[in-house]
C-alpha cells in the first residue's frame, strides 16, 4: 500500500465574497478604535476573522498519498516548474498573447529539463552497474514490456498493425492557398506513442550502422547530426567560390519532388538495403 498522510484544508473558492464582506462589516471589528490597546486589537482581529473564515470555509481533512520525489528530480527542475506555474497563472489572469507565449516557453523548458535529467540519471546508473545484472534489472523492470515489444519487432521484422494506424489531420500548406483544393493540404499523421519509440530505435541503429561503415552519402545534409540547411549552403558556396577561383564554370541543378517520400519504391529500397549488407527480415 502506498504511504498516505492526512492534510487539513479549506475550500476558499466556495466563499461568497458579498456574504463574507457583510459578516466582516457586522462583526465586532468595528469596535476597534485608536484607544484600543494594540494587544487587544490584534487579539480581537485574529479571533473574529478566524471565526468568520471558519463559518464560510470550515477546515476539512482528507488522506492523500505521499509522493516521494524521484532521484533525477533536482532543485533546478523545481524552480523551473514554479516559474511555469507563475506564467500559467499570469496568462489565465490576463489572457494576453505575450503571456501565453511565456507560458508555452516555460512548459517547453520544463519538459526539456525533465527529459535530460531522466536520460542522464538512468544513463549513469546503467553505466555504473553494467556488471550487476540484479541492479540493472531493478532499473529497467518498468521498461521490460516496451523493450520486449521493440525487440520482437526488430527480430521478426514486423511492425505491429496498431502502429500503422494514425490519426490524420489535414493542414493547409499556406494560408494564401485555396482551402477547397485538396492538394493544397498536407496530411499530418499522429501515430501511437510506443510506435515512436520503435521508430527511434530503428533510426538510431540504422544511422549508427551507416556512419560506422562509411555508407552515408557524403553530401547528404538532411537527417544527419551536425548537418543542416546551413551546412549545405556553406558547402555549395565554397564549391562555387573554389570553381570560380579556378576559372571554371558552375552549373547548379535544383529538383523539387512533390511528395518525394511517397514516390519511393519499397521493393527497390529493400534490394538496396541488401546491397548495404543490411539484414532484411522476410
Amino acid at each position: 500500500m502506498p504511504k498516505t498522510q492526512v492534510i487539513t484544508y479549506r475550500r476558499t473558492k466556495a466563499i461568497q465574497p458579498d456574504s463574507f464582506i457583510c459578516d466582516i462589516s457586522a462583526s465586532s471589528l468595528a469596535s476597534i478604535s485608536s484607544d484600543t490597546p494594540a494587544d487587544n486589537a490584534i487579539s480581537l482581529y485574529n479571533s473574529v476573522l478566524s471565526s468568520i473564515v471558519d463559518s464560510h470555509a470550515p477546515k476539512k481533512t482528507r488522506r492523500v498519498p505521499v509522493r516521494s520525489q524521484p532521484d533525477w528530480y533536482t532543485a533546478l527542475i523545481r524552480e523551473a516548474k514554479q516559474q511555469r506555474r507563475q506564467c500559467e497563472r499570469l496568462w489565465r489572469k490576463t489572457r494576453l498573447t505575450v503571456h501565453r507565449d511565456m507560458f508555452i516557453e516555460a512548459k517547453r523548458k520544463v519538459n526539456i529539463m525533465i527529459a535530460e535529467a531522466k536520460s542522464s540519471h538512468f544513463h549513469n546508473i546503467i553505466s555504473e552497474n553494467s556488471g550487476d545484472s540484479k541492479k540493472l534489472f531493478s532499473v529497467v523492470s518498468n521498461l521490460l514490456v516496451i523493450s520486449t515489444i521493440v525487440n520482437n519487432s526488430l527480430i521478426t521484422g514486423d511492425v505491429p498493425s496498431a502502429f500503422k494506424l494514425a490519426h490524420v489531420t489535414p493542414l493547409i500548406k499556406k494560408p494564401s492557398l485555396d482551402p477547397t483544393v485538396l492538394s493544397n493540404y498536407r496530411p499530418v499523421s499522429n501515430l501511437p506513442f510506443v510506435s515512436k519509440i520503435l521508430e527511434k530505435v530503428v533510426s538510431s541503429r540504422l544511422t549508427s550502422y551507416l556512419e560506422h561503415n562509411g555508407l552515408q552519402e557524403t553530401h547528404q545534409s538532411a537527417y544527419r547530426k551536425h548537418h543542416s540547411t546551413e551546412t549545405a549552403l556553406v558547402r555549395i558556396q565554397n564549391d562555387v567560390m573554389v570553381a570560380l577561383g579556378g576559372q571554371k564554370a558552375c552549373l547548379m541543378v535544383l529538383l523539387d519532388l512533390s511528395a518525394a517520400f511517397d514516390t519511393v519504391d519499397h521493393r527497390q529500397l529493400l534490394i538496396h538495403s541488401v546491397t548495404l549488407v543490411l539484414k532484411v527480415a522476410p
